[in-house]
Order: structure tokens, then C-alpha cells, then sequence
């Protein structure tokens, strides 16, 4: 019976190991196809047209809008698809998830690599993604012409491996769900971030030097997130312990000030607060707040800067990333521009929050038209372009991009699940739900005859650990798709979370 039972052993770890390695095998060759398919694109690039390659995160890509809505395409049409009487042709070289050593890699490989068309332009808008050690995707690539020319086979591909990961895969997506606390702590030690900046300015100083050699023109901008609306992810305490019960009791003791509507009251607990501790994100956050309510729009604004600075898991680009692209002297080769600024500028009050972003540092459709704006502008001036920049209003991007009400329900559920995931990153994820249920809602008033929408609400009423109203959910969702609904429930993140619901209901 022990050898049965040793050799069962043996062969489900044969078999874990075969399906991973089956899995590594299929990733990489999706992979591999992806670049040579986009390889094969850097080498058809005409010489006699504008060639703009572009670099960066998931903003580059677009997301949450991807093909439909970019940087580079509102950037063509702005320019009517003409620089130096040239048609445009770009290539986007972004990948979401990913760090911009991805991008200086790719950054030398297009001015290196013999047999590439030699870029007209490059342009730069990465930042987001230096503290995150996931990549989400994998290959993905995009050729747009004036001739609305795309390469699908590698959209295909780059939305295979965005499958793969979103199937919640530990080793690839790691999110946590209950080991977030009030007093949290650095994930990479206390001078992690740090080091993560230090490497950010090196890449940059790098890739401006590459750029130099090969003699290419660059626009490098500085990168927007939602600073009044998106809560730090971890905030550390500074100070003494035994200072941390009288610390929480001031930080509670803001909150219920601020709920019940007296700003002023509530910013007398988090000065002192910021006493025993001048780091806090989650202070810095809320007196933002406070300061927003009580009109000092400045103020607000240098506090919610403190916040995501002091973020100990940030997913925004911090303070100091933007200071220093701001600090590259321009020449006739490396131009800058200030997204940040020009966002602030065209923000009522100067406050960046959800009037620009989508989510925690996406743009909206806003959002996306006035950092493609302040580039096109940027190369008008470079190439001294005579011509108007063509205007656009949201209204105007919808039809001219095609973000119908179908697209809105796709980006709408992909936001809800974005919120759904990240709420396990802050200790009190109530906020984040209830913008994935906003999301999740707006989905089924377009099509309510779709599963997405209520498997969504069952995901965020799992999570706060409300089974019954997940129950209510997922029979709805059931009773529309009940084949794709149940695969969902198979996800390994998704699995974890109805598992931990029942269990901590149970034990209840």
C-alpha cells in the first residue's frame, strides 16, 4: 500500500512537471512567433516615409481602448498622417507589464540591429511598471499606416499570452489578498524603491546616449497617474513603535472627521499624525483629500505627490522618475515634454483623478487625447511643421476610432476586473470594489444579457467575503454562459478567493 501510494506521488509530479513544462513550451513559442512576425514588420518599413517607433507600458499599448485608441494613432491623425510632407508609418514597441529595460532593450535592437528602417523619431512614455516583477503579456506589437494597415497575427498572439496570465497563473500574477495590513512594510526592503528609481535613471541616461550615437531624434515625456483618486497601495510607519497606537488613533480619529464632513477638524489629526511619522502614504492621501475640500487646490495637489512618492508598492510613476526626464537638457537629438504639467493645466483645479483617468494611472479617453496632443505639438515644433494639429473631442474619438457602446462593455468589464484584482493590494479594498462594481454595473446597462457583468459582481461580493449575494450572482451569470462562467471559476487567483469566502464563513 506505501508503494502504491509513493509511486501515485511520483506520477502526479511527473505529470505537474510534464504540464509545465507543455505550458513553458507553448508561452515561448507564442512568443517567438510574436517577434519574428514583428521583426518582419521593422523590415518592410519603407525609407521614403515618416517612421515613428514608439516606446513604453501599457499606456503606450492603450490600455484599456488597445488597437482601438492609442498614443500612436491619435498622434497620426492629429498630424493627418503626415510629418515633412511624408506619410506616417510607427511602430509600437510597448508591451503592458512591462519595465523600461524591456524598452531600452528594444530601443537598441531597432538602432542597432542591421536591416531595420532607420526611425524618423522615437518617442518615450514609460515609468508605471519599474516596481511591478510581472509581465503580462508577451510579443505584442502594432503597424498602423495611414492605410489603417495592422498586423493582426500579432495582436492574436499578444492576446493569447494576456489569456495565459489572466488565467492568474501564481508564479506570473501574484496578487495578495489577505497579507495587506495598516502598518505595512516595503516588499523589496527598506531602501528598495530606491534602487528601483536609481536603475529607472540609469536605463534613461543609457538610452539617451544610444540615441546620440545613432544620431535619432527622441521625445522623452514624463508619466501621469490618478493622483487624487487612487489610494497608495502600502504605507510604512517611520517612526517609533510605541508610537503607533497613538498614531492609528489620530489616523481614525481624521477619518471619522472627514466622513462626517469637517475637513478642517480631520486635518488638525493627520498634522500630527505626520509628526510621529512624516512618510505615511495613507496620511499624505487623505489630507490631500482634506485640503481639495477646504479649496486649497495646491496644497491638495502636493500631498497626493507625497502619497504616491511614499507608496511602498507604487504603481505610479513617482516624483522623482518625472524630475529627472524633466532634468535631460534638450538638444537637436532629445527633446522632453511634461504630461504631468499639461495634464495638471487642463484639470479643473490642477487635480489629476478620474476627470483623466480610467483607473489608477490609465488614461481615459480625455486623458489620451492631451498626452498625444502635447506630442504632436512636440513634433510640429521639432520638424517645423506649418499645419494645424488636427482638433479632437471625445465625442469625435469615439467615431473616429470606433469605441462604440460593444467596445465601452468590453473596456468597462476589464476595468471592473482591474479594480477587483488591485483592491487586494490595499489593506481595506472597500474603495477599489466599489469602482469594480461601478464598472461591473455600466457593463450590464449596455448588454445585460451578457455573463461578464454579474460573474464580475459575484467576483467582488466573494471577495468581501458575501457569499450569498456571490451566489445570486453567479446563477445569473450561470443561466447566460454556464460553460465560460465555470471555466472563470477555474482561474487559480479566482479559485483562492471563492475558497477563502466559504471557508472564512464557514469557520464563522
Amino acid at each position: 500500500m506505501k508503494k502504491k501510494k509513493i509511486f501515485v506521488n511520483i506520477l502526479i509530479a511527473g505529470v505537474t512537471v510534464l504540464l509545465t513544462f507543455l505550458l513553458l513550451e507553448f508561452m515561448l513559442r507564442a512568443y517567438y512567433s510574436a517577434e519574428k512576425a514583428r521583426l518582419s514588420v521593422l523590415n518592410e518599413l519603407p525609407d521614403d516615409t515618416f517612421n515613428i517607433y514608439y516606446f513604453g507600458d501599457s499606456t503606450m499599448v492603450g490600455e484599456p481602448y488597445y488597437n482601438s485608441f492609442s498614443i500612436p494613432d491619435l498622434v497620426g491623425y492629429m498630424l493627418d498622417y503626415k510629418v515633412q510632407d511624408k506619410d506616417i508609418r510607427y511602430i509600437n514597441m510597448a508591451e503592458y507589464g512591462r519595465d523600461f529595460k524591456f524598452s531600452l532593450d528594444r530601443l537598441k535592437q531597432v538602432l542597432k540591429k542591421k536591416g531595420i528602417t532607420r526611425p524618423s523619431l522615437c518617442i518615450i512614455y514609460s515609468a508605471h511598471d519599474e516596481f511591478l516583477k510581472y509581465h503580462a503579456g508577451y510579443g505584442f506589437g502594432n503597424y498602423r499606416s495611414n492605410y489603417s494597415q495592422t498586423m493582426e497575427y500579432i495582436t492574436e498572439y499578444s492576446y493569447l499570452a494576456r489569456e495565459i496570465v489572466n488565467r492568474g497563473l501564481p508564479k506570473l500574477y501574484s496578487l495578495e489578498i489577505d497579507e495587506r495590513n495598516f502598518f505595512d512594510h516595503f516588499p523589496r526592503g527598506t531602501d528598495g524603491n530606491k534602487k528601483v528609481i536609481d536603475k529607472y535613471k540609469a536605463e534613461i541616461t543609457e538610452s539617451v546616449k544610444l540615441l546620440h550615437k545613432y544620431n535619432v531624434p527622441c521625445i522623452i515625456s514624463t508619466v501621469a497617474g490618478n493622483y487624487a483618486d487612487w489610494e497608495p497601495n502600502r504605507s510604512v510607519f517611520c517612526g517609533n513603535d510605541a508610537d503607533k497606537v497613538k498614531f492609528e488613533q489620530l489616523m481614525d480619529d481624521g477619518y471619522k472627521a472627514q466622513n462626517q464632513g469637517m475637513p478642517v477638524e480631520a486635518m488638525t489629526c493627520y498634522l500630527k499624525a505626520l509628526i510621529l511619522c512624516d512618510s505615511f502614504a495613507e496620511t499624505h492621501y487623505r489630507l490631500g483629500k482634506c485640503y481639495e475640500a477646504t479649496g486649497n487646490y495646491e496644497k491638495a495637489w502636493q500631498e497626493y505627490q507625497k502619497a504616491v512618492d511614499s507608496d511602498g508598492m507604487p504603481i505610479r510613476a513617482q516624483g522623482e522618475q518625472n524630475n529627472f526626464i524633466k532634468s535631460i537638457l534638450e538638444d537637436n537629438i532629445v527633446f522632453t515634454i511634461d504630461a504631468v504639467q499639461y495634464l495638471r493645466e487642463n484639470a479643473e483645479h490642477g487635480i489629476i483623478g478620474f476627470n483623466l483617468m480610467i483607473d489608477g494611472h490609465h488614461p481615459n479617453l480625455k486623458g489620451y487625447i492631451l498626452i498625444s496632443r502635447l506630442i504632436a505639438d512636440k513634433i510640429k515644433q521639432i520638424f517645423h511643421e506649418t499645419k494645424q494639429i488636427r482638433p479632437l473631442s471625445e465625442k469625435e474619438a469615439e467615431d473616429e476610432f470606433s469605441i462604440d457602446q460593444s467596445r465601452m462593455f468590453e473596456i468597462y468589464i476589464s476595468r471592473g476586473r482591474w479594480f477587483a484584482r488591485i483592491a487586494t493590494w490595499h489593506y481595506d479594498p472597500s474603495e477599489r470594489l466599489k469602482l469594480a462594481e461601478l464598472y461591473f454595473s455600466r457593463a450590464a446597462a449596455i448588454d445585460s444579457f451578457r455573463y461578464e457583468p454579474y460573474l464580475g459582481l459575484a467576483m467582488c461580493s466573494f471577495l468581501r467575503k458575501d457569499t450569498p449575494h456571490a451566489e445570486k450572482y453567479l446563477d445569473q451569470a450561470r443561466a447566460i454562459n454556464p460553460e465560460k462562467t465555470d471555466k472563470y471559476l477555474k482561474e487559480f487567483w479566482i479559485n483562492k478567493i471563492i475558497k477563502r469566502a466559504y471557508y472564512q464563513n464557514h469557520e464563522k
